[in-house]
């Protein structure tokens, strides 16, 4: 046991802290500030008597710390620790070295803002339906469930949201024993925003819970005349609020990881959370190893993929990319709610919107006089461009971030704008970017309007406020948000399979309007979560979450790649498919596995296997096949950065397949192994990292016991990827990233000095996600000398944890002074490439080895070093790693606890070590390609005082969700 020395253990009183984007002046919402104090410990509970036996025992050895969030009683058995609050972020090392201490992860901010699109309806659309007739869940098959009696009864369904309108009708009208909402929690408040103190309580219920409302709504919502009931409409449902009324809707993981926690205390059996962030990896932070942990032991909780598909291929959701989980994507639904508007010629033509465009007789302006422009919109409007602010703006989607499309019309004054889309479908885009009202046209509606202002330019357009139920163009297809796959690990296909996420009706808070149309994977997650609650009512409550895994994605319907196509979709958009209900419920045979995963190719495994088992009492007979999906790349020829628009291979090059047996009988009871052998597909280009896939089938006659096995695999090399990104920095496109600025965003000019007005931040981006990266300070003499390639033998990527540090004291000969403090990170994701990674430092380094920041860098002459290992790199080996060098720059005025490096020579004259820098002998460059751009000698920005970070790791946010505009410029919604 610890000892306990004197003291005591004193919750957070100050709040959470979190990091402002104010902190640094002129870092703007597109920079992201990962690094800060805040901390997650898991604790061995036979190697402490108690949390604050712990604490005592950190007072004592000098470690300052505060407690955010107390994790030790309310499941020890599954999670046995708390969240701390760092004086010093340095202390985690120290921490993370404790005996009683399993593993130390930063806790990380999540948000919630607004879903893809929404829609709030005041009263039941015309031409109406049943809700035997209610679209989505036909699709899914749930109406044949409802059929046969099976509405959820008995099983109890967890939410973790926003918190939810109790007083709903649709909804029961209450919360308690015997209610509808019948359990949850409040770990909150209201007045919680992050930046203070939560003030939890025992009821969930609040006006302001948009979001939980609606998914509340779409598992188990009553028919009160809207043509739709829920999934489980009599399941028990429970909601464990982990946001406040804020608009930003922002919360942490640690917070997360409580109401998970609790859900499970309080005997959920089904657990559904549209809860994520930037990621990719399977593992690396608390909440994904604790919801790995959880689904072995049986525990069925439904994730959201995420709505970031426009930002392409290996962008898995964290937490949902987890090991384990059961990851969601979207499909659109095959009907939607629309809008009519009329326009000069006498032409009729629906919109889909959040609401209705009011106005009469508005002037049409298309930004392009030909329909079908490649690039519409994507650059600023020219001088020539009327003021827009009482026309109706017509613009095609495609050629760049339809957000910059937004951006230049609302330059010009629009308010209005009709996206016509570039391909068959409908897409759902955000209703919430800087103030524009969005409304989406099929592609044969928008070149009629392009088509009628070339006939009369002074065509205008009349809006009804009349709205009824159409066929969607694109209907039951993968939702354009949702988030493509696989996490760089291979380790979860990602998503797992799909539900019907666009255009979902369902509840919100009666103050809100009552009930609204909404589009995101949270819309098709809780679908999935009242699908799984359906099933184990049939099957039974003891279910266990991997066998469920399996089944719900095995039976799923295949989606084709676009409409009209044969097709099909990759399986890293579309998993195993869309649920099937009625077959995951009643179907006797179940595979051994949900997918298999070929990795890419020096990791490569030919032959591969899985068994199906006879759970009934029938015979079956059966023949296997293959079913190639379509071929996709990561990188267009030229680029490092991941490819935002995912289009299928010419010729979709697949991978051969034997299957092995072709026909066999399953008797009751009996299982069969099923042998696989995959030959790589040939006509790719492996720099383009294409991704294969398709599906392995076991087909009976017999409905439902016809299985499809989704896999993929990567044609190239993961580890050639570049990680660092190299490019326009977000902020100003005149520099390039990787680049150091002072504290105001400027170059460096002259001295930096750490004194509280003057300090260095460290300006960068990842390309491609990470499982190891740092940043260093070495002497300015050091140049970098490269040791030579990988051994071959080292392909796949060594287990790294969570607290993985390098001790070694060089990189490519040259010698480590120390680490920045807190740049040490583990599987980094991805940057969106439109942010930013923003580190400040304030001279202190860590020396290698060791644990702490413990001394302040002397006054000379220095680099710094970024490093990132690329994907199954080993951290061991330098030449595994990208490297950017910094140009040199001066310390002065530090103290001098160190030799003082000597500075760099240049031709033809020495320089004192105090002499200010206004030369570049070795610029900022990747793997050492030298550039000779001197530093700007403007002079020094104003003073400005060095706020330290509060926050750890990149920021996350709710995974069915998109942020605004104005949070995070440039975000694909």
């Amino acid at each position: 046991m610890l000892t306990k020395p004197l003291g005591s253990c004193a919750l957070l009183a100050a709040g959470w802290s979190f990091l402002s984007l104010s902190l640094l002046d002129g870092v703007t919402s597109s920079d992201i500030q990962p690094h800060g104090h805040k901390f997650i410990v898991k604790i061995d509970p036979t190697k402490t008597d108690s949390l604050d036996d712990f604490c005592h025992y950190l007072n004592s050895i000098n470690v300052t710390h505060s407690v955010a969030h107390d994790l030790t009683g309310i499941s020890p058995e599954n999670f046995y620790g708390a969240s701390l609050y760092l004086d010093n972020p340095g202390d985690a090392s120290t921490l993370a070295n404790l005996n009683a201490v399993e593993s130390v992860t930063p806790v990380t901010p999540m948000k919630v803002i607004t879903p893809v699109s929404q829609q709030i309806l005041k009263k039941p659309p015309t031409g109406g339906q049943s809700p035997d007739g209610f679209t989505p869940h036909i699709q899914t098959r749930i109406t044949d469930l409802h059929s046969r009696g099976v509405y959820g009864q008995g099983i109890k369904v967890a939410f973790l949201d926003s918190g939810i309108d109790c007083g709903h009708p649709a909804l029961g009208g209450g919360f308690g024993p015997g209610h509808k909402i019948g359990f949850g929690y409040d770990l909150v408040g209201d007045d919680f925003d992050s930046s203070n103190k939560p003030v939890p309580d025992s009821d969930p219920c609040t006006p302001c819970g948009v979001h939980g409302t609606h998914v509340a709504g779409i598992v188990g919502a009553n028919d009160l005349g809207y043509g739709f009931q829920g999934v489980a409409p009599n399941a028990t449902l429970g909601m464990y609020r982990i946001m406040g009324c804020d608009k930003l809707g922002s919360t942490s993981n640690d917070i997360v990881m409580s109401a998970l926690l609790m859900a499970i205390r309080d005997g959920a059996d089904v657990i559904s959370a549209s809860i994520g962030g930037f990621g990719g990896w399977s593992k690396g932070d608390a909440l994904s190893d604790l919801i790995n942990s959880l689904v072995e032991k049986g525990t069925a909780l439904i994730l959201a993929a995420g709505n970031e598909g426009e930002e392409g291929l290996f962008y898995a959701e964290t937490p949902a990319a987890a090991t384990n989980s059961i990851a969601i994507g979207s499909v659109e639904s095959k009907k939607l709610i629309v809008f009519q508007m009329k326009t000069s010629s006498g032409k009729n033509i629906p919109y889909h919107s959040s609401g209705v465009f009011n106005g009469t007789d508005l002037p049409i302006y298309a930004t392009s006089a030909t329909a079908n422009p490649p690039n519409d919109a994507c650059q600023p409007l020219p001088p020539s461009t009327p003021s827009l602010s009482d026309r109706v703006v017509v613009i095609r989607r495609g050629g760049c971030n339809y957000a910059d499309k937004v951006d230049n019309a609302v330059a010009k004054g629009a308010s209005r704008i009709l996206f016509y889309m570039n391909s068959t479908e409908k897409a759902n885009l955000s209703n919430f970017i800087s103030g524009a009202q969005i409304g989406v046209l099929t592609k044969a509606d928008g070149e009629s309007l392009v088509s009628e202002l070339q006939t009369n330019p002074n065509s205008k357009a009349t809006f009804s406020s009349q709205h009824s139920i159409e066929l969607a163009d694109g209907g039951g297809l993968v939702s354009n948000y949702s988030q493509y796959g696989p996490s760089y690990d291979s380790m979860n296909i990602q998503p797992n399979f799909l539900g019907v996420g666009g255009n979902i009706l369902s509840t919100i808070p009666r103050k809100s309007g009552s009930y609204a149309t909404m589009s995101g994977t949270s819309m098709s997650t809780p679908q999935v979560a009242g699908i799984t609650a359906l099933v184990k009512a049939v099957r039974g409550k003891d279910l266990k979450a991997l066998k469920l895994k399996s089944i719900l994605s095995t039976t799923a319907q295949q989606v084709p790649a676009a409409v009209g196509q044969d097709d099909l979709q990759t399986t890293i958009h579309a998993g195993g498919g869309l649920v099937d209900a009625f077959c995951a419920a009643y179907a006797k045979t179940v595979l051994s596995t949900d997918a298999i995963a070929l990795h890419d190719i020096p990791n490569f495994k030919s032959q591969q296997s899985f068994t199906i088992t006879n759970e009934g009492d029938q015979t079956y007979s059966f023949r296997t096949g293959h079913s190639p999906a379509i071929t996709v790349n990561t990188f267009r020829s030229g680029s490092h950065r991941v490819s935002t628009t995912v289009e299928k291979v010419p010729g979709s090059p697949s991978a051969q397949v034997q299957v092995s047996p072709e026909t066999f009988t399953l008797a009751p009871h009996a299982s069969q192994t099923i042998q696989v052998t995959f030959t790589l597909p040939t006509g790719l280009s492996a720099e383009l990292l294409p991704v294969y896939s398709g599906y392995i089938s076991v087909i009976s006659d017999a409905e439902c016991e016809r299985h499809t096995l989704p896999y993929y695999g990567i044609a190239g090399n993961m580890k050639n990827t570049k990680v660092l990104d190299a490019g326009p920095d977000t902020e100003d496109d005149q520099q390039q990233i990787p680049r150091l600025t002072d504290l105001r965003r400027q170059p460096l000019t002259g001295p930096v000095t750490f004194d509280g007005n003057n300090g260095i931040v460290v300006r960068y981006r990842m390309a491609f996600g990470s499982p190891y990266m740092r940043v260093d300070i070495i002497s300015a003499n050091d140049t970098l000398v490269n040791e030579g390639p990988s051994p071959a033998a080292q392909q796949s990527m060594p287990d790294i944890g969570a607290n993985f540090t390098l001790s070694k004291g060089t990189f490519m000969g040259a010698k480590l002074i120390g680490m920045i403090p807190t740049s040490n990170s583990t599987y980094a994701p991805r940057t969106v490439s439109t942010d930013t990674v923003v580190l400040p430092w304030a001279g202190t380094v860590i020396p290698p080895g060791e644990t702490q920041p413990s001394f302040t860098i002397p006054s000379g002459y220095y680099k710094i070093l970024i490093r990132a290992l690329r994907v199954n790199g080993n951290p061991f080996v330098d030449a595994d790693f990208d490297h950017w060098l910094s140009p040199a720059f001066t310390v002065s005025g530090s103290s001098l606890r160190q030799p003082t490096p000597q500075p760099p020579n240049s031709p033809g004259s020495s320089r004192s070590p105090m002499a200010p820098i206004n030369y570049q002998p070795s610029a900022g460059s990747f793997n050492n390609q030298p550039s000779v751009a001197p530093f700007n000698n403007r002079p020094s920005a104003a003073p400005l005082n060095y706020p330290q970070p509060a926050l750890s790791t990149f920021p996350s946010r709710i995974g069915g969700l998109s942020y605004p505009r104005d949070l995070f410029r440039g975000r694909a919604f």
